[in-house]
């Protein structure tokens, strides 16, 4: 599925006021990102989805240091997310 029809379903679903949970291996590292502002067009396209349609990183919300969800020997990274809309 494209960046694209991800978005389409996600404003179909904001426009019929459904509550929204994506969860998957974004294969990002999440933690890189989220502290930047202003999003740019290097930004990638899940952290654009994020900040469109207001959702909320559910372990993010829970846990002040989110642990690393992907290692490899030298380095880790937390790559797999739960997202959710703010009411959730």
């Amino acid at each position: 599925m494209t960046t694209h029809q991800i978005t389409e379903l996600l404003d179909e679903a904001t426009k019929k006021n459904y509550e929204i949970i994506i969860l998957g291996d974004f294969n990002r590292d999440i933690n890189k990102y989220l502290l930047r502002s202003p999003l740019s067009s290097r930004t990638p396209h899940i952290l654009n989805i994020i900040d469109k349609f207001h959702l909320t990183d559910i372990i993010g919300k829970f846990f002040s240091s989110p642990k690393p969800t992907w290692f490899s020997s030298t380095a880790s990274s937390r790559i797999d997310l739960i997202l959710s809309t703010e009411h959730f």
